[in-house]
């Protein structure tokens, strides 16, 4: 089972009462998804899990259905940057012994609804004055925060499969479980980069230690070991995290100050408020990257990409 639950063959007989009362329920909720459609295109990750991890009859999808959709907002919203970069950071420190795995479904979303954050708002500021000097920076640094954020996500997907794997006793209904929450069938592409084919091409390989664990649990020391461990997908994940902050950063300015109000003379009220606008910028990204530690060595400790440098010689070395 992936994000969308399958009716298993046991049939649900609803009372008159019942059939009434979720008669007025499901009107509701056909007009909810109506009106939101792009809150259900997936399903929290948690409640997949759930979902994955039960023999799912039609009643058991209804409630689980029906509790999702009742702690869902009456109007969309989404969390700030800060929280959620601040939320993914606590969740995944550097000692791999301290990741809340737990909570790892839950950040897991809070990184995805990162990306979407990130992603609207530099389509919105890339569509300005396309000679602004912003946005052309803008657009020279898309290629290497969608590397980071696949990075991250692959590094992250994997290491909470490792988890599930290494939780005693052995239970491989779990595992797969999981392994369809992260990596659901028929999976579409997620960028240029991760595609469908190399989402299927992971899955099959995860698949492959899930089996393999069941006979032999030491084949998780070689998936652990792979790609350089824990302290990778840790810098990939602060790495990135850094640079989309910054991008939604910069994006905002580009949208709240178009350049055409830039010119301001020195001294003027407009130069002023520019610059109190790129002080408030500063703040608001320092808080972001380094709000959950206070080591500046540690907020220090990931380098920028460097201007001019790629990555794809070794994106096909990294996901195999």
């Amino acid at each position: 089972m992936d994000n969308r639950s399958s009716m298993g063959s046991e049939e649900w007989r609803p009372t008159s009462a019942t059939s009434s009362q979720s008669g007025a329920a499901m009107n509701w909720i056909v007009e909810h998804i109506l009106t939101y459609p792009k809150v259900y295109c997936t399903l929290p990750l948690r409640t997949t899990y759930i979902l994955n991890s039960t023999a799912a009859s039609a009643s058991d999808f209804r409630m689980t259905l029906l509790e999702h959709i009742a702690s869902l907002p009456s109007q969309p919203l989404s969390l700030p940057p800060s929280f959620l970069c601040s939320f993914i950071k606590k969740c995944f420190p550097e000692d791999v012994n301290s990741v809340s795995f737990d909570q790892a479904l839950t950040a897991l979303d809070y990184l995805r609804n990162l990306e979407e954050r990130r992603q609207r708002d530099y389509l919105a500021a890339s569509e300005q004055d396309a000679s602004d000097p912003r946005v052309l920076e803008l657009k020279s640094r898309v290629s290497h925060i969608c590397v980071w954020y696949n990075r991250a996500l692959v590094g992250l997907r994997k290491w909470a499969l490792i988890h599930e794997l290494e939780i005693q006793p052995f239970r491989k209904y779990n595992c797969i479980a999981m392994l369809n929450t992260l990596y659901p069938l028929d999976e579409p592409d997620i960028n240029h980069y991760l595609q469908a084919p190399e989402l299927a091409k992971q899955r099959q390989q995860l698949w492959r230690y899930v089996t393999q664990c069941e006979k032999n649990p030491s084949t998780i020391d070689a998936l652990k070991r792979s790609n350089g461990g824990w302290k990778t997908v840790h810098d990939s994940v602060h790495s990135y995290l850094r640079l989309a902050v910054d991008m939604i950063g910069k994006s905002e300015e580009v949208l709240s100050r178009p350049q055409s109000r830039q010119r301001g003379s020195i001294g003027s009220i407009e130069s002023i408020e520019l610059e109190k606008g790129s002080t408030l910028e500063k703040i608001v990204f320092e808080l972001g990257g380094g709000i959950m530690s206070n080591s500046s060595s540690e907020r220090s400790s990931i380098e920028p990409v460097p201007a001019g440098e790629t990555y794809y010689d070794d994106e096909k070395t990294f996901y195999e």
